[in-house]
């Protein structure tokens, strides 16, 4: 899973000179104090983050089945791919032998990781217990949000590059144009925090799997083709075309 995770750190210790630290560029940025404002946003956020299953998120919302939002198409088509490679990643590392106990069940180190997972993330109950099916589902809804989710719903990036996505605001033409000091700011913070080199989901990183002739990675790699096709379709007949979901742009770790 750590292929998943390249350069977390390095962009981690970045985003805590960039957007944590008092008279940073996100905090200079934005109109609160620093000390009961900014920080105390911050804190509530992170203290307050309940894990939820991206579907759940969309349904929430009211947006589970609408044929027009780009995270009920592309980004539930994209989550679709990273659940299946999850899922049969789990299976292929931990097979079941026909006469032998779930290798799963005698993996500490899972099942140790998975119980800090619960805890840290707040997963609901019914996720909660160490089962091949939850272990399956927490992780791949983690690797779908740092990696495809994160280029739409965590990276600052996008509403500097597709403003149309947040903070658009339509000018006399009209075109879709996002304002000035926020693209600005944004695009500041994006570069000083974003790594020198990180690879993309299309790309071959095989050879960092536990198996570099993994059947769970070669699924996966044609499963994304068929969401770049798929994409691709739908950008045919869109006033607009999106970009975010769509394999050739999604890169392999949180920073994507």
């Amino acid at each position: 899973m750590t292929t998943h995770f390249f350069r977390t750190h390095e962009t981690c210790l970045l985003a805590k000179d960039f957007l944590i630290a008092e008279r940073g560029p996100l905090h200079r940025g934005l109109p609160f104090e620093y000390e009961g404002g900014y920080i105390k946003i911050f804190t509530d956020l992170v203290e307050n983050f309940k894990f939820q299953e991206y579907s759940d998120e969309l349904e929430s919302v009211g947006l589970k089945d609408d044929k027009y939002h780009l995270g009920a198409t592309d980004g539930m088509c994209l989550r679709e791919a990273f659940m299946k490679y999850a899922s049969n990643l789990v299976d292929e590392i931990f097979e079941i032998k026909e006469g032998e106990r779930d290798p799963l069940e005698e993996d500490d180190a899972m099942r140790d990781t998975f119980r800090f997972m619960v805890d840290e993330l707040k997963v609901p109950s019914h996720r909660s217990a160490y089962t091949r099916e939850n272990v399956k589902v927490v992780w791949g809804e983690i690797l779908f949000r740092v990696t495809g989710a994160h280029t739409c719903i965590g990276n600052a990036g996008i509403v500097a590059l597709e403003p149309f996505m947040l903070n658009f605001r339509m000018n006399k033409d009209p075109k879709i144009t996002g304002n000035r000091e926020t693209i600005s700011v944004v695009s500041s913070i994006t570069g000083l925090t974003q790594p020198a080199v990180y690879p993309g989901i299309k790309d071959d990183w095989r050879h960092l799997l536990h198996d570099p002739m993994s059947k769970s990675y070669k699924t996966f790699k044609e499963d994304l083709d068929l969401v770049r096709k798929e994409i691709d379709q739908r950008n045919k007949v869109r006033r607009y075309n999106n970009v975010d979901f769509h394999p050739d742009n999604v890169m392999i770790s949180i920073f994507s």
